[in-house]
């Protein structure tokens, strides 16, 4: 988030802020029109005994992550996405670029 922290402006009204979370969006984008194979991915990899991916509630996270759960358009989801991206800014000054990734933790249907 330090690319974002530059100047004494709000970031969230930043040009950077922008350009940042276009490509966001538009990973997510990709990302989920593919869900249905790195969701059976990530079946395969249970039988590797990861503490991570272990149990159904694992693949669940998935699919609450790429709002397929509650049937979400693309669009709808990309909003969902969007918010917890303000949010996870909004919630600390410090946070890095990895941010975004623990803030998708925090989806809530």
């Amino acid at each position: 988030m330090n690319l974002l922290n530059d100047r004494k402006e709000k970031p969230i009204e930043l040009f950077k802020y922008f350009s940042f979370k276009k490509l966001c969006i538009k990973g997510y984008r990709i990302l989920r029109r593919q869900y249905r194979q790195i969701v059976c991915l990530f079946k395969l990899m249970m039988n590797c005994d990861l503490t991570e991916l272990n149990s159904e509630a694992d693949m669940a996270y998935l699919r609450q992550t790429f709002a397929i759960d509650i049937g979400a358009n693309e669009q709808e989801a990309c909003d969902r996405f969007e918010q917890v991206l303000i949010d996870s800014y909004k919630s600390s000054v410090k946070t890095r670029v990895d941010w975004v990734f623990h803030a998708l933790n925090h989806i809530k249907s």
